[in-house]
């Protein structure tokens, strides 16, 4: 039984040891390059004035909405508070043209009702008539002017927001293509001193 249960000497069978990776079962091809995004936009201004701030230089982080770069919107500006200026001044006269009407719908009223009891002429009437369709017709022009006044103020904030550049989408800047106090347009212009780009950003994801 002593013989039986002692231990006995194994048998190993031995191999070289190589070094080798997973890897190397599947190449195709190897080579060489170099990586680029698919993702690469030139931020250009949509308006034409003077860049007064560049917060981009090469190499920043700049996330989806982020602010970039402002142009001088001075002008602008004050453009959009006379049109605002205009919609009030708008407004006003619509209160006006509105009490107007009130005035004359109500005379017309007071002469129809003395007009049945014979104490007015029917000529009195087509008067006031007359005056109330003007007046009616004042109030439609008011409003239509209301109108056109908001949508200059529209049109005039429009402006000022394309003062304001943002990043289109997160990513790197590549290229500080302007700098503060340079002209910026969407467009060529003044003979090449006019730049058309203020920066390149990448999406490297």
């Amino acid at each position: 039984a002593w013989y039986a249960k002692s231990p006995r000497a194994l048998v190993v069978q031995t191999t070289p040891v190589v070094t080798t990776y997973a890897s190397q079962q599947f190449v195709v091809l190897n080579a060489t390059g170099y990586v680029v995004a698919q993702r690469k936009a030139a931020i250009a201004s949509k308006a034409t004035g003077r860049l007064v701030w560049l917060g981009v230089a090469e190499g920043s982080r700049v996330k989806a909405g982020d602010v970039i770069a402002r142009i001088d919107a001075r002008d602008v500006i004050a453009q959009a508070e006379s049109a605002r200026a205009n919609v009030t001044a708008a407004r006003a006269a619509l209160e006006q043209a509105l009490a107007e009407e009130r005035d004359a719908l109500a005379q017309l009223k007071r002469n129809l009702d003395l007009l049945a009891k014979g104490f007015v002429s029917a000529a009195s009437v087509d008067t006031a008539k007359a005056r109330a369709e003007r007046a009616t017709a004042g109030v439609a022009s008011a409003r239509a002017n209301i109108a056109a006044a908001e949508a200059t103020s529209r049109n005039s904030q429009v402006s000022v927001d394309y003062t304001v550049i943002r990043a289109p989408f997160s990513g790197i800047a590549l290229s500080k293509d302007a700098q503060p106090g340079e002209m910026v347009s969407p467009v060529s212009a003044g003979g090449g001193f006019t730049r058309t780009g203020i920066s390149t950003i990448v999406d490297m994801s």
